[in-house]
């Protein structure tokens, strides 16, 4: 018997469940036993404290529509190694070279405003692996430091930056030859500093240095948990529609319909808007979207659009309450309602609102990759080769097309697809060459996948390869022709390392790891990756 994630255990004597911890589960996956890890991958969106808006981990993603240029991974456990500073509390001058400017003293190192120069400590960096150094600063009167990397080519964590009292953070992995820590502090900088710590942080993690390549954290739900205050002008026409704007073939008038509603008269060929009004919004933010509508003589299909997004119904004889979700992609949004050109008629609409979701019930985390250069890498720090599975739980625009996950290096390419349109739901490129099960393989059932939980498994004995779709299994397509080799180093969430394409698609969750897992194992993390989205196995 499999038991899936959030299932408790209950014996026969009547001891109360216990529940499966879901994050528990997936990390015992990567555990090798002996403080050995699996390689791999596991990234969550929902949890934020691995979630930073710059590369270099400086500032927290504290809340949705703020970009993510640094996701932690999750499969080592994000236990810290040990300390690698030698005094770091500043108890003395030892250990520590101190440029023009630079003093230590009761326990603290102090920078005074004259000239730039360096405080540093030498140390054996390991190219790719990562580091996590956090410091204080005590006080701050003036100017600016950066952090960096140095010997060899230095690496730049930071610009210069006007760091504010309290603890910081900084995330890197240094380049070949790194071997210096240096705090380097402009002419005004004018600062005390304490509590220097550097530390290995074991993980894959993902990346992004340019700002507009960024995604961005975003959330969505079925049950707003708090709304905020009506956006809408006299939605509820009280005693006459004012705030409206008419346009094409109609006439709008106040009716008492309803508590107060406006009627539509359609007059006259073309279609068009005939109900209109701009809503102020926040772009990134998810509103809550409501009106309700019945037929007058007006029984064919009307079209209420809205930031792009449109529902189609037919008015019936009795009002009905229609409601829909969005997420503003810009400052506005402009509620309409249209019908078909050449049809005339009449229609009540009433009660029409907007309201910010605050907060859901239910939130679903994700990243929004914008279809355009949005992406996040990570380069491993050895190579995963077969046998491995992968998961991944997606949600994509229905129009969209580019890859979602693949290989970063040109050792191997692993690619979620959506190409085609509608697209197929995974293509795998130049995975096993030495087996003669090179090229590109899709799954032939899954044409117009929009929500999905794939997970896909590569073995060293035939079939070689294997497709999951949403908890069932998926035929496969296998297309020769491609050459390749069986491994690869690396991975890029949201595009195509190989053929730069873009993927405008949201992901909720990624676990990939170097092993065939078990059946019951593929069942918890399907039913992990499915609570993180939503989507139904």
């Amino acid at each position: 018997m499999n038991l899936g994630i959030g299932l408790g255990i209950t014996n026969y004597q009547g001891v109360p469940t216990v529940p499966l911890d879901p994050d528990q589960v997936i990390a015992d996956l990567f555990d090798a036993g002996g403080g050995t890890f699996y390689e791999g991958a596991w990234y969550d969106p929902s949890d934020l404290t691995t979630l930073y808006q710059d590369a270099a981990g400086t500032t927290p993603v504290t809340g949705t529509g703020q970009p993510v240029g640094l996701m932690l991974d999750k499969s080592k456990g994000l236990t810290l190694g040990s300390e690698l500073v030698t005094n770091g509390t500043f108890d003395t001058a030892a250990d520590w070279t101190l440029g023009t400017g630079w003093s230590i003293g009761s326990g603290i190192a102090t920078k005074s405003p004259g000239t730039g120069s360096n405080l540093q400590q030498t140390y054996s960096f390991v190219v790719g692996k990562w580091y996590k150094l956090t410091f204080d600063v005590l006080r701050r009167d003036n100017g600016a430091m950066q952090i960096q990397i140095g010997g060899g080519t230095a690496l730049s964590v930071t610009g210069f930056v006007s760091w504010s009292t309290g603890t910081h953070s900084v995330y890197f992995t240094p380049n070949s030859g790194n071997n210096l820590l240096r705090f380097i502090a402009g002419s005004t900088f004018d600062a005390d500093i304490d509590n220097v710590s550097l530390k290995e942080l074991p993980g894959n993690h993902a990346t992004q240095s340019t700002s507009t390549a960024r995604p961005t954290l975003q959330v969505t739900g079925t049950t707003p948990a708090t709304l905020g205050s009506e956006l809408v002008t006299n939605g509820t026409f009280d005693a006459n529609v004012s705030g409206w704007t008419v346009a094409g073939s109609a006439t709008v008038t106040w009716d008492s319909d309803d508590g107060g509603a406006a009627l539509v008269d359609i007059t006259g060929p073309g279609g068009g808007i005939v109900d209109d009004q701009v809503i102020p919004v926040t772009a990134g933010k998810t509103y809550k979207v409501t009106a309700r509508i019945r037929a007058g003589t007006y029984t064919n299909v009307l079209a209420w659009s809205m930031a792009g997004s449109t529902i189609t119904f037919t008015p019936s004889a009795s009002y009905t309450e229609i409601t829909r979700y969005i997420t503003a992609s810009s400052s506005d949004l402009s509620f309409a309602i249209t019908r078909g050109a050449g049809l005339t008629g009449s229609f009540y609409v009433s009660n029409i609102t907007v309201k910010e979701v605050l907060t859901w019930a239910d939130p679903k985390y994700y990243l929004d990759f914008d279809g355009v250069d949005d992406r996040m890498v990570a380069s491993f720090a050895s190579v995963v080769n077969r046998p491995a599975d992968i998961a991944i739980a997606w949600n994509r625009d229905v129009t969209a097309s580019g890859y979602i996950y693949n290989g970063a290096t040109s050792n191997g390419r692993l690619f979620l697809s959506t190409l085609n349109n509608p697209p197929r739901a995974i293509q795998i490129g130049n995975y096993d060459a030495t087996t003669g099960a090179a090229g590109n393989w899709e799954d032939s059932a899954t044409s117009g996948v929009v929500d999905a939980v794939v997970t896909a498994r590569f073995t060293t004995t035939s079939p070689y390869r294997a497709l999951r779709i949403n908890g069932s299994a998926a035929s496969v397509i296998f297309n020769a022709g491609a050459s390749g080799g069986n491994s690869w180093d690396g991975i890029t969430l949201g595009s195509s390392y190989t053929f730069g394409a873009y993927s405008n698609v949201n992901i909720y969750g990624y676990v990939g790891v170097n092993r065939n897992l078990t059946a019951g194992e593929i069942d918890d993390v399907e039913a992990y990756l499915a609570a993180k989205s939503g989507v139904t196995l």
